[in-house]
């Protein structure tokens, strides 16, 4: 080999040593530049929980504020002092699950009508338990209301049988309606029952002060009994004659009243709800298969006052269809003591109706709202 050759194999090897040397220092200089740049470690950012848990931590569920609300009772001349404002007995468990229902679950469940049982099973039940609930308080005469924490929704809703699981249960006992107020032996007798529900599921229960109840239910009877009014204007035929029944039937459901199975003619609003009612004067109910051989002397069209919303407005409505009928039959329109039924009578109706709405407004307790209406049934 020439010295020629030798020296290029020389410089060829040289190169290629200052490549891969130059290669090598360059992949060192980009690897301690991303060192650098990385220097900290950042993390994944689909494994960084961090911002997740801020998140979480500032965020807060909408829910409604039941824990501080009371049913303000205001007080009047005829209404003890002690039901100026009912107090709210519950448990914070029992304000969380008032806290997680909505407005419509509010109509359901009202701490001034209702006693209520909290159940808590440990673990969810199925609507099943409405099952049980009929069987253990079949024969209880008191309204009675279910209702059950959804799992799924954290809602509080009554309960449907075949839906949903429920983490708590609610039996809600009316203590008051037109039969009078909850008594002791049947209060007791609820809590025993209620008891038994709870045994039955391994559940964990909480009832409320029994006395607290019965004094509430007492008081709260006690105003409702001094707004229970019915009024009626009567129809009665001239001279002791009789009215046939058909006449009569003809006149009510010209002016859109219907004959229910009660055996009275109901005058409704749009929504179906009885504004007032027209009643046979004697005893003897109105029926679709006796009408058209009754005769009467005369009709009663009556007004349920506390049931009725815009109350002065249907007074007038039902003078309106009175009077009509007064002409119309050739009778004569009196009051209940069979006087007939003059201007300043009207006008005193009318101011009493005034007063009835008043105090009942005053006391929460609105005129054909839920709350009166259960109450006045």
């Amino acid at each position: 080999m020439s010295e020629l050759q030798i020296s290029l194999a020389i410089a060829g090897l040289l190169i290629v040593i200052g490549v891969y040397a130059f290669n090598r220092y360059q992949e060192s200089k980009f690897r301690r530049q991303s060192e650098q740049d990385f220097e900290g470690g950042e993390e994944d950012i689909l494994l960084d929980k961090s911002d997740d848990e801020a998140s979480h931590e500032a965020r807060r569920e909408p829910s409604i504020d039941l824990g501080e609300e009371t049913f303000e009772i205001a007080a009047s001349e005829h209404m003890p002092e002690a039901f100026v404002a009912p107090v709210r007995h519950e448990t914070d468990e029992v304000a969380k699950t008032h806290a997680a229902s909505d407005k419509p679950t509010l109509a359901v469940l009202d701490e001034v009508v209702d006693y209520v049982a909290a159940i808590y099973p440990k673990e969810p039940v199925t609507a099943n338990v409405l099952l049980d609930l009929e069987k253990k308080f079949a024969g209880f005469l008191r309204p009675l209301r279910l209702l059950g924490q959804n799992v799924f929704t954290d809602a509080l809703e009554l309960v449907a049988s075949g839906k949903h699981d429920y983490s708590k249960l609610l039996i809600a006992m009316q203590l008051v309606n037109r039969a009078g107020p909850v008594g002791a032996a049947e209060l007791d007798d609820f809590c025993v029952r209620a008891q038994s529900l709870a045994d039955d599921l391994a559940a964990v229960i909480e009832l409320p002060d029994r006395g607290e109840a019965l004094a509430r239910a007492a008081t709260l009877d006690e105003f409702c009994a001094s707004v229970d009014v019915l009024i009626g204007v009567n129809v009665v035929a001239a001279n002791s004659e009789s009215i046939p029944a058909t006449k009569i039937r003809a006149l009510a459901e010209a002016s859109g009243m219907k004959l229910k199975p009660d055996g009275t003619f109901h005058f409704a609003n749009d929504d179906g709800v009885t504004l007032f009612t027209l009643t046979n004067f004697a005893p003897t109910p109105f029926s679709p298969e006796n009408i058209r051989q009754m005769s009467t002397n005369g009709v009663t069209l009556l007004l349920d006052v506390p049931k009725v919303a815009n109350g002065a407005r249907v007074f007038d409505q039902m003078l309106v269809l009175a009077r009509q009928m007064t002409g119309s039959l050739g009778g004569t329109l009196v009051d209940d003591n069979r006087r007939p039924l003059s201007d300043s009578g009207v006008a005193k109706i009318k101011a009493q109706l005034s007063t009835i709405y008043t105090r009942m407004e005053a006391a929460n307790l609105a005129a054909g709202g839920e709350r009166a209406l259960r109450l006045f049934s």
